[in-house]
Order: structure tokens, then sequence, then C-alpha cells
């Protein structure tokens, strides 16, 4: 992520807006991970059991997987709130990085060769 932005040449009010966001995204993600790593040790624990609770491990996945539209949400929100901090220019030069990135993936996904 720091690389990319480093690119964009930010002024100095720009980059302290960036750091803030910067660190609520890696406060999100270590969250995620940690929430992520207690899903998985639940998960295993009823799966070592002599006889699992199936229907107990799908309510669960099914709980966790309702989850994800929310932190996928957070971090979009958090993706505008830079988007916003940019110049018109920082904001056409990221708009053409998406633009060549959804051409390939695009290609791939659609198969436009």
């Amino acid at each position: 992520m720091d690389s990319r932005v480093e690119e964009l040449d930010l002024s100095e009010t720009q980059m302290e807006e960036y750091e803030e966001i910067r660190l609520k995204v890696k406060a999100g993600l270590t969250e995620a991970m940690e929430n992520r790593r207690e899903f998985f040790r639940e998960l295993k624990r009823e799966i070592n059991k002599n006889n699992p609770d199936m229907n107990a491990m799908s309510d669960h996945l099914r709980q966790h997987l309702r989850k994800m539209p929310d932190f996928m949400s957070y971090n979009l929100h958090l993706f505008m709130e830079f988007y916003n901090v940019l110049d018109e220019n920082q904001s056409a030069r990221l708009l053409e990085k998406f633009r060549n990135r959804m051409d390939r993936f695009g290609a791939i996904m659609c198969n436009d060769q």
C-alpha cells in the first residue's frame, strides 16, 4: 500500500491524512486476522471431537461469513476517505491504474483476449 501511495507524491497534509487512514486499515486487518484465527481454532476444536456437531459448525461458519460484507464495506469507506484527499491529478493517476487493472482482470475473467 505504501509503495503505491508513494507514487502519488502526496503533500504533507495529504500524507498526514493518509497515515490516519493507514492506521485504521492496519487496525482493521489486525482485528480481522485475530478473529479469523479464533474462528479456525473453534472449528478445529469442534471437528476434532469424537462426534462433531456439524450443525453448530455450519451455523458458526454462517455467522462468520455474515461479517465479511461489513469488513469489505468498511475498507471501501476507508479507500474513499483516501481518494477524497487526492487532488485532481492524483485521482486521475489512480483511476488510470484501476482502469489498467480492470482491463487485465476483465480479459482474464471474460476471456477478452
